[in-house]
């Protein structure tokens, strides 16, 4: 699998990009660009070299609504208290299954990389996760 350089963010109607990104040897990055919209349909555009203007693909990502992003607030919640007097890890890991069960890709990844020396489980979800996205 070849390595992501760079990544932009952009609307479904143009190839104007709103923010462009350098992610070489990176496993995580914060948005910097202007606020996204809610409900606003955008896309991600993967690039495999720095100096590249064409994207090797795009995925499309929509920003949630305020009732959809509460009532997953409130179950996130939920899912913590019954985690209580678990570790780090096991509530990181049940997060991420549950952002992936949501179809919530970005989320569940940064749940997975969240964890700085994960077991063989979490290990093996970072590793499935980019497959599933990608599907």
């Amino acid at each position: 699998m070849a390595e992501v350089k760079k990544i932009a963010v952009g609307t479904l109607e143009n190839q104007e990009y709103l923010n462009t990104q350098i992610v070489t040897g990176k496993q995580s990055v914060n948005y910097q660009g202007e606020p996204l919209k809610p409900g606003q349909t955008y896309k991600w555009f993967i690039f495999l070299n720095q100096a590249s203007s064409s994207p090797v693909m795009f995925i499309p990502f929509q920003i949630m609504e305020a009732p959809q992003r509460n009532r997953i607030t409130s179950e996130l919640k939920l899912l913590e208290r019954l985690q209580k007097n678990k570790s780090v890890e096991a509530i990181a890991l049940v997060k991420a299954k549950y952002f992936a069960e949501q179809g919530l890709w970005s989320d569940a990844l940064q749940q997975a990389y969240s964890v700085p020396k994960p077991s063989s489980e979490l290990s093996q979800l970072i590793k499935d996760l980019p497959n599933q996205l990608c599907d």
